[in-house]
């Protein structure tokens, strides 16, 4: 079998002169000797796009557009190594910004070229309520091809540290007839079917989880959905929608600003919670603790992740209360705090809160790129021996 990068070939009428290789390699100022020895092509004039000098608006949206168009030339003949980092090149400096300036006049085809990373998506998840129709089905397919990328390397993770092994990968499911999950079956799979040869597409089964007498363990996310989180919002849905999929774990997800919402009964569609739910504004981190404690029914095999940049919201006394509150009971909280990059001199409005749980006893850790499997990992594989 061969590989998407090897299967590409150049056409025959790409020209072979050494100025038009070195054209292909580096783009070329118009006008220029490299330019002036090649022989009109559309690759050669894509790479002047995408890396030329001379475009008097490289940050335009028109710029960041023209650039999206001209990928499709480099797809059908670059590597898929060389393509990826042309995708991100296209959309560099505030192109990407320009091209989300007006999320309303956005089409299907504008997302198409793009490469569905993690901040990328973050970004359009930002602006989906505005996008039109055709367009936000567009980005769902994006979200959706991210979200398994995403939730195959969370779910290998925290299988493992759960001590769950193999059987945790499949659920802990019973595959046999008996034990299918007819409903849960079928509203995953609605969306593939086929109206004109009336087939329903199966691309996964669900099976009900096997019995056992251990109680499971609550995992309670209590997410920050300000606006500063939307990176983090990504990683933690899709987290607590794996948690799902993992035996002996009942999780729940709340989802705050100065409200709280409990998404729970969202998290077998957790594409449609990350398009459907839109938060915003301040942060109340006492009202969240406040609700995971009302959650947390056995506090022995309850664990509470507070995922939050813990900028200053609501009232102090309500946040170091709710702290204790649930430290006494015996639960256990888990703190993240999702690190990006900052400048030296910007400054942490967190950090006196985060002090603040420091001198309670509750470290923060921080996630790179605001991916919390790691830290929860470690967590529930400590559940997992205590049990």
């Amino acid at each position: 079998m061969t590989s998407n990068s090897e299967s590409k070939r150049l056409p025959a009428e790409l020209p072979t002169a050494a100025a038009a290789r070195w054209s292909l390699l580096l783009g070329s100022r118009r006008g220029s000797p490299i330019h002036a020895a090649a022989e009109p092509d559309p690759i050669g004039g894509a790479l002047d796009v995408l890396y030329g000098v001379g475009d008097p608006l490289p940050d335009s949206r028109a710029g960041a557009l023209e650039r999206l168009r001209r990928l499709d030339t480099l797809e059908r003949i670059l590597p898929d190594e060389a393509c990826a980092m042309a995708r991100e090149d296209a959309l560099r400096g505030r192109a990407l910004d320009a091209l989300l300036a007006h999320p309303e006049q956005l089409r299907p085809v504008h997302l198409a070229p793009i490469e569905p990373t993690a901040e990328v998506i973050a970004r359009l998840l930002r602006v989906a309520d505005v996008l039109p129709a055709a367009t936000r089905d567009a980005l769902r397919e994006k979200v959706d091809v991210l979200a398994r990328r995403i939730s195959s390397q969370l779910e290998s993770t925290l299988s493992a540290a759960s001590g769950h092994g193999a059987a945790a990968s499949d659920g802990g499911l019973r595959r046999t007839g008996s034990s299918l999950d007819v409903a849960r079956t079928l509203r995953h799979n609605l969306r593939n079917y086929d109206p004109v040869k009336r087939q329903l597409g199966v691309d996964r089964l669900y099976f009900h989880r096997a019995r056992s007498h251990r109680p499971p363990t609550r995992v309670i996310i209590a997410l920050d959905s300000s606006g500063s989180m939307d990176s983090a919002r990504l990683h933690a849905v899709l987290m607590a929608a794996v948690l799902t999929r993992i035996p002996h774990l009942d999780p729940r997800l709340l989802l705050f600003d100065t409200r709280v919402m409990d998404v729970s009964d969202q998290l077998q569609d957790p594409v449609g919670l990350l398009l459907g739910t839109r938060l915003g504004g301040g942060t109340d981190l006492g009202a969240a603790l406040t609700q995971a404690a009302r959650l947390a029914e056995d506090p022995r095999r309850a664990l509470v992740v507070l995922i939050s940049d813990f900028e200053p919201g609501g009232s102090r006394a309500r946040f170091v209360n709710g702290v204790r509150a649930l430290t006494d009971r015996g639960v256990t909280l888990l703190c993240l705090h999702p690190a990006e990059p900052m400048e030296p001199s910007a400054p942490d409005a967190g950090r006196t809160w985060r002090a603040e749980l420091k001198a309670l006893g509750i470290p923060v850790h921080d996630c790179p790129a605001g991916d919390p499997a790691g830290p929860l990992a470690s967590v529930l594989g400590r559940h997992g021996s205590r049990a």
